[in-house]
């Protein structure tokens, strides 16, 4: 056994020779193809160890290993092999075990493979499908520097395991190998620069040879001055031919003598600011005769005949400076002119891009030319797209038809402006002229508005004028029903079922008559007292009342100024204005909105006043109510201030709101202008005259206790009806009564009571001679004569402007039983004082 064990050693020790002898003839061979090697050596060690050998090479960029060799002395299982590595080829980023054989150079010998746990899955499919029983894997490395592995596997079932005289044939041959690889590569990189070396000679020869024959054919003038002297060392016949100098005369000159002489300064700057780099530039250079031209040109480093010199092209630019000295000559006169014009000049492309723009048209659009040039109107006015200009403009475009029209345009700066505009089709696109008609139209407009505010106002006072007479004769009527029906209360007991009736019958002529008071207030001929007023303190009393009335879905703001003046007017009137608006604010916004209230001091301006019919300059203090509701439009705002005129569903509201509104603003001597567009809200503007007086203290009404007498009134009512009743009433109250239908009558009978009349009690407006006439004649001959002037409405006999003259007693129809003897009981009871007061009063105002 001995024997046999030490002939099988030295057996085997032969054939490892034997293999590394002929992989190092192999190896001995001066071959670039290393992957041919180690094929060799795959081979050489699967018929050695009469099984299964592979060779794998790592990749440039780490990742799996690139199979270069599999080779084994049974077929299948080298069919099987070459397709299981094909499929999922070594990867040392999921084997850690091949991982630490590249980075250590550590081989990796397995006598035994059985799978377990820490088998990868190639392994278990090695000897499942092949019978993989032992594999040895050493590494290739060379340099400190893993270049992949040589791998051994034991397949055939009588196949001895691997021992450690195979581990070492194998890191033998993987040693040489390696070094293989490494010479290999070395000889290919030396092959290569070898090529590149003789290469880049050739192209070099042939480089030089070009460079010369161009240099000496181009027609682009080229020559090469020293980088040191500045001498010209070589100069091309195209260089002669445009400086008009010999070769010989051109060698002997340096760059500077090219140079017109206000130039050699800046060039030598020029020349040591470059250093070594390029130099690109134009400039004036002088010919052989003087004469200068203009050149643009370029230089940079080279070498020349061993010394450092620069290469220098150029180009003769003098026509075209010429040209385009002469060209932007004709440009600015050109520009010259169309800056003169009159109308604006402006030239858009197909694309409708400005191409041109002069200064008038520059100052059209409110832009300055830089900002508009370049750019298209849709980038500058945003929404142009939808415009009527934009569409004016594509069709011109389109249809290539000149058109002429008047456009109103939103500028840049958010103003309208209105311009005339004809526009050319030209072949650049579009050639437009345009003259600014702005203030023309503007003063057209203001005309129109004046002319529809005078129109408006004329229909105002023509419905005030009926409504006032309509209301005259309704309060009169009302007199007679409200005066018959207190009668029939006083003699009815309150348990007669008649008189809940007539009660009823005096709570709707009640509702009349207020009716009657609106409509009397929208012809500015409701009676009032005005007094000085504090318009922030009337707002702040009511805001608790107003914050109620619009709820809580709406939002009140009230911006009052502290310096707001005072104005003089009727409290309670004014208390309706603001009452009037912030309802129909709310009533504008049914889902809920903001209401704002704001007062200011403004004063009114010649040119403001121009704009609004009935304004008048001065100082004013403004009260502004404004609401983010649904917005008017302008039919609407045209009639919202008209009597019974409502947009309400019927039943909702009496159209007298703004109305009343209207005359109070009206009778106050101040105006009211609504601005409101749909969907945008409305903000109504109340304009009172500001006074400098100080606001008066609220005094309470104190009536006299009794409202009897037994004094005589002469009672003077053109109107049976209405005079009957009051006659009626008069006597209730204690008082002897002489009637006269007419003034005429009245005259008479005053003359004949003489001292003994205490009253005249008279209406205003009666056919032949008004009551302010009669009562001044009586007066004149009865200074002591008390007047009451009793109306349904006052035609301005009483009331001048709205204001109520001082001393003059005045008592509005319709009046209850108690309403006329409590007045009639209060003006026979005023001084002697108030009596002369009243009877000047009266006196005057005939």
């Amino acid at each position: 056994m001995e024997i046999a064990s030490g002939a099988d050693q030295a057996g085997r020790v032969r054939e490892h020779l034997r293999a590394v002898s002929e992989a190092a003839k192999a190896f001995a061979e001066a071959t670039t193809d290393y992957e041919r090697l180690l094929d060799t050596v795959a081979r050489i060690l699967s018929e050695r160890v009469r099984d299964a050998c592979a060779v794998f090479l790592s990749g440039d960029e780490g990742g799996p290993l690139r199979t270069v060799s599999i080779h084994a002395t049974d077929r299948a299982a080298l069919v099987q092999l070459e397709e299981m590595f094909a499929r999922s080829p070594p990867d040392p980023s999921k084997n850690a075990r091949l991982r630490s054989v590249l980075e250590t150079g550590a081989a990796l010998f397995v006598p035994r493979f059985e799978p377990g746990p820490s088998a990868t899955e190639g392994q278990v499919e090695a000897h499942d499908r092949v019978g993989l029983h032992s594999y040895l894997i050493v590494a290739l490395r060379a340099a400190g520097r893993s270049l992949g592995v040589l791998a051994l596997g034991r397949f055939r079932a009588d196949s001895p395991p691997f021992d450690e005289q195979d581990r070492e044939l194998a890191q033998n041959l993987a040693d040489h190998a390696s070094l293989a690889i490494q010479n290999a590569r070395l000889y290919a990189a030396v092959e290569e620069a070898r090529r590149a070396a003789e290469q880049a000679e050739e192209r070099a020869r042939k480089t030089e040879q070009i460079h010369r024959f161009f240099f000496e054919s181009s027609p682009i003038p080229t020559y090469v001055f020293d980088a040191e002297t500045e001498r010209i060392l070589a100069t091309n016949a195209a260089a002669l031919e445009l400086y008009g100098y010999t070769g010989a005369e051109f060698l002997a000159l340096t760059l500077p003598d090219l140079r017109a002489p206000e130039q050699r300064v800046e060039l030598a700057s020029k020349m040591r600011a470059a250093g070594e780099g390029v130099v690109v530039g134009s400039g004036l250079h002088r010919k052989k005769d003087g004469t200068l031209i203009f050149v643009e040109g370029r230089t940079h480093l080279t070498e020349f005949a061993g010394r450092k010199a620069r290469f220098v092209v150029l180009r003769d630019h003098t026509e075209r400076v010429k040209a385009e000295a002469a060209r932007a000559e004709s440009e600015g006169r050109l520009q010259r002119t169309l800056d003169m014009m009159m109308e604006g000049y402006t030239i858009l492309g197909h694309d409708l891009r400005y191409l041109y723009v002069n200064d008038v048209g520059a100052r059209h659009a409110r832009l300055p030319k830089e900002k508009m040039v370049g750019h298209t109107p849709m980038e500058l006015y945003p929404g142009f797209e939808s415009s009527g200009m934009y569409m004016l403009l594509m069709r011109c475009l389109d249809e290539r038809t000149p058109t002429r029209m008047e456009e109103h345009v939103k500028l840049a700066d958010e103003t309208d402006a209105y311009f005339e505009v004809n526009i050319r089709p030209t072949d650049e696109g579009l050639v437009i002229l345009s003259i600014d008609v702005t203030e023309r139209r503007r003063s057209e407009i203001q005309r129109e508005a004046l002319e529809e505010q005078l129109r408006q106002s004329q229909r105002m006072d023509a419905v005030g004028r009926l409504a006032g007479g309509i209301a005259h004769d309704f309060n009169n009527i009302l007199s007679i029903i409200l005066g018959y029906g207190e009668t029939l209360l006083d003699d009815l007991p309150p348990t007669d079922p008649k008189h809940a009736d007539v009660l009823e019958m005096q709570k709707a002529a009640g509702r009349a008559a207020e009716l009657t008071k609106q409509l009397l207030m929208f012809s500015r001929q409701q009676l009032v007292e005005p007094k000085v007023l504090d318009l922030n303190d009337v707002i702040g009393g009511m805001q608790r009342m107003l914050r109620r009335i619009v709820g809580e879905h709406i939002e009140v703001a009230c911006l009052f100024d502290p310096s707001a003046g005072r104005i003089l007017a009727d409290r309670g009137n004014i208390e309706q204005v603001i009452m009037n608006l912030v309802v129909n604010a709310r009533d504008a916004m049914p889902q809920g909105g903001k209401l704002t209230l704001e007062t200011a001091n403004v004063v009114i301006d010649e040119r403001f006043a121009r704009s609004h019919l009935g304004a008048e300059p001065g100082s004013y203090v403004l009260l502004a109510v404004t609401d983010t509701g649904a917005g008017m439009d302008r039919a609407t705002k045209l009639r919202i201030f008209e009597p019974f005129f409502t947009t309400k569903e019927r039943g909702k509201g009496t159209g007298l709101g703004l109305s009343t509104v209207f005359g109070i603003v009206q009778q106050c001597g101040g105006g009211i202008w609504v601005y409101s567009e749909p969907g945008h809200g409305s903000t109504f503007k109340i304009y009172l005259p500001r006074t400098g007086s100080v606001a008066e203290p609220v005094r309470g009404d104190e009536g006299p206790a009794m409202a009897r007498g037994s004094e005589t009134i002469l009672l003077v009512e053109d109107e049976e009806a209405v005079r009957s009743v009051a006659r009626r009433m008069l006597e209730r109250h204690g008082y002897h009564v002489v009637v006269a239908d007419d003034p005429a009558d009245a005259l008479r009978l005053g003359d004949e009571l003489g001292e003994r009349l205490d009253l005249l009690m008279t209406d205003v407006v009666m056919p032949k001679m008004s009551g302010a006439v009669l009562a001044a004649r009586l007066c004149a001959r009865q200074p002591s004569l008390k007047v009451l002037f009793v109306s349904g409405y006052t035609d301005g006999t009483v009331v001048e402007h709205g204001v109520l003259e001082q001393g003059v007693s005045f008592l509005q129809k319709p009046y209850t039983s108690d309403q006329l003897g409590h007045k009639v009981r209060a003006v026979l009871d005023q001084s002697e004082a108030d009596d002369h007061d009243a009877g000047a009063a009266g006196v005057d105002v005939a």
